[in-house]
């Protein structure tokens, strides 16, 4: 091989190596954008009402998915979120909580509204919504939840995510111990 082959070659390599550069940085600057308020798909709130997720857009929101059914993964979900919600109240930060069903067949607003009662939550900026069967496969993937069905049961990733007033994912909670102040600074 002559040195112009390899001068040719490495041109050609950092041209595409700049290319591939450009994709990455343009699809992380589509990543930052990304807005779950935009989620274009229709829900049912615990009240039996029609709502939609741009319905929060300008509130800061903390998100997440579990089911009214689900014994473990849920109600450690369920005690970090109130622990969120106690940290929130400490910092004088509001933050509107809104989880989303994993288990729309069964996550009816009845249920919701059961699954409020015997875990005493009351306050109003507490919302559990319902999504469609088909849709709710597509809502876990763009929220970065993975969930699967073990015999009976629906197994998933703890995940909470903390939105800006646009609903940008600003921040991941996907540990149990992770610092909760952080969190909500």
């Amino acid at each position: 091989m002559t040195p112009g082959h390899w001068a040719g070659r490495r041109r050609t390599f950092l041209r595409l190596f700049g290319i591939h550069s450009l994709l990455i940085w343009t699809a992380a600057l589509h990543a930052e954008a990304f807005s779950v308020y935009q989620i274009r798909m229709p829900f049912t709130d615990d009240r039996g009402r029609k709502v939609s997720l741009r319905d929060w857009s300008g509130r800061p929101a903390i998100v997440t998915m579990e089911y009214a059914n689900c014994r473990f993964i849920c109600s450690i979900t369920l005690q970090r979120l109130k622990d969120v919600q106690a940290a929130a109240d400490r910092a004088k930060r509001h933050f509107e909580f809104i989880v989303l069903s994993l288990d729309p067949k069964n996550d009816t607003p009845e249920a919701w509204t059961r699954y409020r009662k015997t875990r005493e939550l009351d306050r109003e900026n507490w919302r559990f919504l319902t999504a469609s069967v088909s849709d709710t496969p597509g809502l876990a993937r763009q929220l970065g939840v993975r969930y699967w069905l073990y015999d009976e049961h629906i197994m998933h990733d703890f995940r909470l995510l903390r939105l800006n007033e646009e609903g940008q994912i600003v921040k991941v909670m996907d540990t149990y111990d992770a610092d909760l102040s952080t969190f909500v600074r």
